[in-house]
Formats: structure tokens, sequence, C-alpha cells
């Protein structure tokens, strides 16, 4: 099933973010199996991707498709019931996008007209708007055209993972401009960072937790039931305090257990020890 609408709204108030934002997180992260005890190993994805992987790790599930349709009035697919998840041709959309971006974008601003041009002279576009009105048909959608739905994808989605920057956003005007963020370069070049002296979260003071790049996924929300998230800035930070540990344990979490937990990440501070 999809995610409560009003869940949505509420991690939208929370962080400040536009709920379509959310949605598509939510959506790409609840596929991915984030939100599943499973994510709690730490031996296989994606309980054992570090947190700075993460980024890529969502859009290699928004890149795959199947559980965010531009083609779609609602996007979400999880919100459709199963026997009608008809998959647009959306994802072929996707593929001539990203090559366009991969070969136009390197750092420099792009403007969409342009790159709008150069999707529609793509020679698989006439067959890729047959199979858009074919799909309409068949799902009972509103008909949809191939630049629609990548426009859609330039303005939404790829800003919401990360990977573009948006300049001019009045693209009635035809003044949309976009550019490949650095983290956009990099996964479309398919480069890995090298990988440097891990460096492990630490107490910032006697409460507030910095999490470091290379903390891991199951590491991480195994802190879940006894921390309160704090700041998203260059880091993430998660409150550790004494209230949110006792709430814990009469909630019956052993105090061995949590500390074990904290001490996989982080080496902890004497007033909490």
């Amino acid at each position: 099933v999809g995610t409560p609408k009003s869940l949505i709204q509420k991690f939208a108030a929370r962080f400040g973010r536009d709920p379509e934002t959310c949605a598509l997180l939510i959506a790409l992260s609840r596929s991915s199996g984030l939100w599943d005890v499973g994510a709690l190993n730490p031996i296989g994805p994606p309980g054992s991707v570090a947190l700075s992987d993460v980024p890529r790790f969502l859009f290699d599930i928004w890149r795959r498709g199947g559980v965010w349709d531009e083609a779609r009035t609602e996007a979400e697919t999880l919100r459709i019931a199963e026997g009608a998840r008809d998959a647009s041709p959306a994802h072929l959309v996707r593929g001539i996008l990203l090559a366009a971006l991969k070969e136009l974008g390197e750092d420099r601003w792009i403007p969409w007209a342009s790159l709008a041009e150069y999707i529609e002279r793509d020679q698989r576009i006439p067959g890729i708007t047959r199979l858009f009105r074919r799909w309409s048909e068949r799902t009972g959608q509103e008909a949809i055209d191939a630049v629609l739905v990548a426009h859609r994808m330039v303005t939404e989605s790829l800003p919401t993972l990360g990977i573009l920057d948006l300049g001019d956003e009045d693209g009635e005007g035809g003044n949309l401009s976009l550019r490949l963020t650095p983290r956009g370069r990099r996964i479309l070049a398919d480069k890995v960072e090298a990988e440097s002296e891990e460096v492990r979260s630490k107490f910032l003071d006697s409460s507030v937790l910095r999490l470091s790049p290379s903390a891991r996924v199951a590491s991480i929300l195994g802190l879940g039931p006894f921390v309160e998230v704090g700041k998203l800035t260059e880091g993430l930070d998660l409150i550790v305090a004494p209230q949110t540990l006792a709430r814990a344990i009469s909630a019956g979490f052993e105090a061995e257990a949590l500390r074990k937990r904290i001490e996989i990440v982080a080496k902890l501070p004497d007033t909490l020890s």
C-alpha cells in the first residue's frame, strides 16, 4: 500500500521539505527495503550501505523504475492496486534523458529548451510516443508526451535526488536552465570516490551525535528506538540524551544493549556512559 499522506505531510513539516519531495524519497526508500526489518542486517544491502552511498543507492532504485512513474498524475506506483500497476514507457525516456545529461552537461548550465529539442530529435521518440498513446488508452490515464515526462523528471525527480540544480524555474517562459551537481556528475559517470581513512561518528557534546559518512545504515537504524533526529547540515545529527535512553529502558531495552548499539557507531561520552 502507499504511504499515508498524513505521514508524508508530517515529514514535510518536520524537515521543511515539499510533500512531493518527501513522497518520492519515501517511496524509493520503502521499495529499497530501508523500512523493513532486514535493513538492520549489516551483512547485505541496504543495511551494509554507508551513509555517503545512500544517495546513489536511491538513485539506482529510481533509475530502474517501477516505483515512481512521472507519466502518471499521481507518480507513486505503490499507491496503485497491484493488478493495475501497468508501467508506462517512462523508463525509456529516463534512459534518453540521462544519456543526454551525461553527454551535454559537464559543468555548465543547459537551457531546458535546448535539452528538450535534443530529446525530441532522438530517433526513438516516435516509437515511444506510440507506446505512451497505447499505454494511456489501456490504463485510462491522460495522454502525455515524452518531453513532458522528461520535464517532470528534470524539475521534480532529479533535483530531489540531488542530481540536478535548477536555475530560472520559469519553465513556461522557456527560461528554465539546469546543470548537473557534483554528485550528479559522479553518479552518471559511475565514479566511486576513493576511500579515505575512515572517520568515526562522534559526539559533539554530551548529547549530540554527528554521524560520519562511513556509518552503516544498519548501525544508524539500530539507534532509532532511543534517539531523536537533530539538524541536517554538513552532517546528520542525532540527539542521544538521558531522557531518550530512559524512555528506551522503560520500554524494555536493556542498558547494556543500548550501550553496545551506540558504541558500534561512536565512543560514548563519560556523561552518557
